[in-house]
């Protein structure tokens, strides 16, 4: 049996990145509620999130952003909407 195991064998998806465009191994669950958490589990790969992850800090330390206040929150998802590519995504017909 090989020591190597595929992310199909460990119940891994994998996804066409919104933000890279590579296809690679996406996220094991949804990171955030609703509908946003599933968009991004389904179009975002691991390695864009953890990058966002970074950069999110960077953001909410920058701009001073309280995530409890809702219109902060709001203002945050723009940006991780735009940064990962998924702001088409998300709008309307």
């Amino acid at each position: 049996m090989s020591a190597r195991v595929s992310a199909r064998e460990v119940g891994l998806s994998t996804v066409v990145c919104s933000r890279c465009g590579q296809e690679a191994q996406g996220l094991a669950e949804s990171p955030l509620p609703g509908r946003l958490g599933e968009l991004i589990k389904n179009n975002v790969c691991f390695d864009c999130w953890q990058e966002w992850l970074a950069v999110q800090v960077q953001v909410i330390n920058h701009y001073g952003l309280n995530v409890i206040d809702p219109e902060h929150r709001k203002y945050l998802y723009g940006i991780m909407k735009e940064f990962l590519g998924l702001e088409e995504k998300t709008q309307a017909p």
